[in-house]
């Protein structure tokens, strides 16, 4: 059996933390071209899997890579909704989900999709200036509340669950990967962490409240939640409690709202730095929409949106690392031993960028997705969404929405970046580009 190769540059106490938490793109860029890489957070070990058919393998088998002790910390703050519930539970919780996100849902929430990117595109104007990721998390939060709950947070609230969200996002991973006795002190950073998730529940729950005395099915996600049922043990339709409908609206608001929007940033960034593949999406959506909002009707007529939305997911993975695992028992990946216990990480940013996969990995090419001129990646080199029975339940939902934003952005308005703006990314939970400043160009000038 072959031992696990350690990543260099380990340090004494901290091990890999200091690179890991400076710069960890720059960090996994960096790693020795191992099937498996052994690193240290402290006095945590963890192993990273690199090669594309290992990382498959432990998103497939959940059982024996489950999400457990790892996810503790998360749970405290967000319930235990699907994105962070362990195998015994999530079979269950999933059947009781999936009707929220049933295709014959799909064309109402596209509509309200429509309607917000139509009310923010129209709401710009010549020279405006703002940044890109901040708002496109505006756009999507506005989306997926209407999405949800059929109406609309006060200005005040909006504001609070924006902050609320992205001070969720930054303090997640170091709660995650840090040794626990650094997550038990009262640092101010955790602090602020925990705070806003508990304001994001206590506004799940008042929302939850008034819908119970409406009595009223207003055909969004909420109402879904509410009203599924399964089969019980003893033959009795069972639903979601509350508690457990509250971590579902916490999981679905928190993964919809940042990743998607990021996913958009990137995505008006990359534009820019590409006129040439700009003004073939103009061409693309002028005689489709020609100015109007995009419906869900159009996107059958968008193929080069969805290939650049594509490729973005595939440059840049906004879950560019997904929730880790731990062996539950004795196994194996590939020739490796992995002992009980083990702590596993996986890397989309990684398995996207691997040159054995891709032709020209680095460089930005939505053609690469289109079947009538290239053959298609094979499906393990594309994972921005995870794979196996805990691929996101909400994947059709973002890719919907991300279309609809993008295509009506661009057939209004032309973004370009501030000259001055240095390539950086913000690193948390998700992967955003940090500080774009974008300008707002009407496209008739």
């Amino acid at each position: 059996m072959k031992p696990i190769p350690e990543a260099p540059g380990g340090l004494p106490l901290l091990g890999h933390a200091p690179s890991w938490f400076r710069d960890p793109l720059t960090f996994l860029d960096s790693l020795p071209d191992h099937e498996l890489v052994g690193l240290r957070f402290g006095t945590r070990k963890v192993i990273l899997i690199r090669d594309p058919e290992l990382t498959r393998q432990a998103l497939v088998d959940d059982r024996i890579f489950d999400r457990t002790d790892w996810m503790d910390r998360l749970r405290d703050a967000v319930g235990d909704g699907l994105v962070v519930c362990p195998h015994s539970r999530h079979r269950r919780d999933r059947r009781l989900v999936q009707p929220a996100f049933h295709p014959s849902r799909l064309a109402g929430y596209a509509r309200t999709m429509t309607s917000q990117a139509d009310a923010v595109t129209q709401s710009w104007h010549d020279g405006l200036e703002f940044d890109a990721t901040t708002e496109m998390v505006g756009l999507m939060m506005r989306s997926l509340v209407q999405a949800m709950f059929s109406a609309a947070l006060s200005p005040q609230v909006m504001h609070q669950t924006t902050a609320d969200l992205h001070t969720f996002s930054e303090g997640a991973m170091p709660l995650t990967l840090l040794p626990s006795a650094l997550t038990r002190l009262p640092l101010p950073g955790l602090r602020r962490h925990r705070q806003a998730a508990l304001r994001g529940r206590e506004t799940a729950y008042s929302i939850l409240a008034e819908r119970r005395a409406s009595g009223t099915d207003h055909g969004d996600l909420l109402s879904a939640l509410m009203s599924a049922r399964i089969p019980g043990p003893d033959g009795d339709a069972q639903g979601l409690t509350d508690e457990q409908i509250v971590d579902q609206l916490i999981s679905f608001y928190g993964a919809g709202t940042d990743t998607t929007a990021c996913l958009l940033a990137w995505a008006l960034y990359l534009l820019a730095q590409h006129p040439d593949i700009e003004a073939r999406i103009h061409a693309e959506v002028d005689p489709v929409l020609a100015g109007a909002p995009a419906g869900l009707e159009h996107l059958p007529q968008l193929p080069l949106v969805g290939h650049v939305l594509t490729e973005v997911l595939r440059m840049y993975p906004p879950g560019w690392l997904l929730p880790p695992r731990t062996a539950t028992s004795d196994t194996h990946l590939g020739s490796y031993p992995i002992p009980a216990g083990t702590d596993l990480l996986l890397s989309p940013y990684l398995i996207h960028r691997h040159s054995d996969l891709y032709e020209e990995p680095t460089h930005f090419d939505p053609d690469r997705w289109d079947n009538a001129l290239r053959t298609p990646p094979p499906r393990r080199a594309f994972i921005p969404y995870g794979a196996g029975a805990r691929k996101c339940i909400a994947e059709q939902f973002s890719m919907v929405n991300a279309t609809i934003a993008l295509a009506t952005i661009v057939s209004r308005w032309r973004l370009t970046p501030d000259p001055a703006w240095r390539f950086r990314h913000r690193m948390a939970l998700t992967s955003s580009p940090r500080g774009l400043r974008m300008r707002v160009i009407p496209r008739s000038a």
